[in-house]
C-alpha cells in the first residue's frame, strides 16, 4: 500500500477528509484533525482575507481555526452561495464578519430554517 504524506495530497481532498472526520462527531481522531488543519494553514488555505483578494493575514490562533472546523466545517473560510439575491441583486455575503456569515435571515419552522429571505428586499431565496 502506497503511504502519501499531507504535503502530496490535493486541497480540496484535505478539506473533504477533514470534513469527514468531522462528521464522526465524538469518535473523531484529534490528532488527524489537527494535522490536517496545520497543512492547510502552511498552504494559506486557512488565512482571512483584508482588504483586496491579494492582500492576507494569518487567521490566528490555531485554536480558533480548529473551533470553526469543528463549528462550521471545513470550508467554513469560504461563503456558500448565492452571493446575491436573485431578485434585487443585494450582496448577501457578510463583509463585516467575513465568512462563513451571510446577511440572509433564516424562517424557522418546526424548530429548523426551513427557508432564507433577502434581508433588503425580503423575498425568499432558492434553496
Amino acid at each position: 500500500m502506497i503511504q502519501l504524506s499531507l504535503r502530496e495530497l490535493d486541497t480540496e481532498f484535505l478539506l473533504d477528509r477533514l470534513d469527514e472526520e468531522r462528521a464522526k462527531f465524538s469518535n473523531a481522531d484529534d490528532v488527524v484533525v489537527r494535522k490536517v488543519v496545520e497543512e492547510l494553514v502552511r498552504r494559506d488555505e486557512y488565512r482571512e482575507p483584508i482588504g483586496t483578494p491579494h492582500e492576507k493575514k494569518p487567521f490566528v490562533p490555531l485554536e480558533s481555526i480548529l473551533g470553526a472546523v469543528w463549528g462550521y466545517g471545513a470550508r467554513w473560510h469560504r461563503f456558500r452561495e448565492p452571493f446575491e439575491c436573485p431578485h434585487c441583486q443585494a450582496d448577501l455575503r457578510d463583509h463585516e464578519n467575513g465568512p462563513p456569515f451571510k446577511r440572509e435571515i433564516g424562517r424557522i419552522e418546526r424548530d429548523r430554517v426551513a427557508r432564507w429571505n433577502c434581508p433588503d428586499c425580503g423575498k425568499e431565496l432558492p434553496r
